[in-house]
C-alpha cells in the first residue's frame, strides 16, 4: 500500500476531528445530496464532554443532530478499533431504522481505502473483518442480550416503554470502560428525569435549540479526545 495512504489511515485512526471533518458525510434533507459533516455547536459540546467523562447524559432540544453526532464517534471507533462493539437502542423500530441509515451513509461515502471490509450487513447490523460490530435496535428488541458492548447509545430513552427495566438490562452488557451516551428530549415526570436529577456520576449536558444554530468550521475547537 502507498505510504501516503498508510499515513492517512493512521491519522484518521488517531484523530477523530480530522477524520470526521474530512471523510464523514451526511444527507442534506433540503437538496437530497450528501455533504461533508460539519459539527454544529451542540455536537461539539458533546464531543468535548466525552473527552472528560465516558458517561454522558444529554438533555436536549429537538432537531440538533445529536444522533448524527453520536453516530460519528461510534462509527469512528468501530471502524478503527478491532473487536469494538457498538449498541444503539432507539425508542421505536422506525427510529432504529433511521439511525442505522446514518451509519450506512457514513460507510457508503467513505473512500475505498478507508472502507474496512464487512463480513455481514443486514437491516440493523454491520460487522467488519476486524471483529467490530455496530448493532441498532429498538428498546423492545431482545437482540442485545448475550453480548457485551464497548459503546452504548440510548437514544430518546425517556420515551422507552419501561425505562428502568430496559436501561438496567442494557447496562449489564457494558464493558468496564464502556462509553455510555444517554440522550433524550424531555418527557415529563419519569425515571429519565430522576436520573437527570440524581448524583450518579454522569456528565450532565443540557443543550438548547440555541446550540444548533451556528456551525463550527475550525477543528481545533474540539479538545484533545481520549474517548
Amino acid at each position: 500500500m502507498n505510504p501516503k495512504v498508510i499515513a492517512e489511515i493512521q491519522r484518521c485512526k488517531e484523530d477523530f476531528s480530522y477524520f470526521a471533518n474530512r471523510y464523514l458525510k451526511i444527507l442534506d434533507a433540503e437538496n437530497n445530496k450528501h455533504i461533508k459533516f460539519k459539527p454544529n455547536l451542540a455536537q461539539m459540546r458533546l464531543y468535548n464532554s466525552l473527552g472528560q467523562n465516558n458517561w454522558v447524559y444529554v438533555l436536549k432540544a429537538r432537531q440538533l443532530g445529536m444522533t448524527t453526532g453520536v453516530a460519528g464517534i461510534a462509527f469512528w471507533k468501530a471502524l478503527f478499533t478491532p473487536n469494538y462493539r457498538v449498541a444503539i437502542i432507539a425508542h421505536t423500530t422506525q427510529s432504529a431504522k433511521n439511525i442505522f441509515d446514518i451509519y450506512n451513509n457514513y460507510y457508503n461515502n467513505l473512500p475505498d481505502f478507508l472502507k474496512v471490509q464487512q463480513t455481514a450487513s443486514n437491516v440493523n447490523e454491520m460487522k467488519f473483518v476486524t471483529g467490530s460490530i455496530i448493532r441498532v435496535g429498538s428498546a423492545a428488541s431482545e437482540s442485545f442480550r448475550g453480548s457485551t458492548y464497548n459503546f452504548l447509545h440510548l437514544s430518546e430513552f425517556a420515551f422507552y416503554d419501561n425505562i428502568a427495566k430496559t436501561t438496567a438490562s442494557i447496562f449489564q452488557t457494558a464493558t468496564k470502560n464502556a462509553i455510555v451516551i444517554m440522550e433524550t428530549t424531555p418527557n415529563g415526570q419519569n425515571e429519565a428525569k430522576e436520573t437527570w436529577e440524581a448524583d450518579n456520576g454522569y456528565e450532565k449536558l443540557f443543550i438548547s435549540w440555541l446550540d444548533g444554530e451556528r456551525y463550527v468550521q475550525k477543528t481545533n475547537l474540539v479538545r484533545s479526545m481520549t474517548f
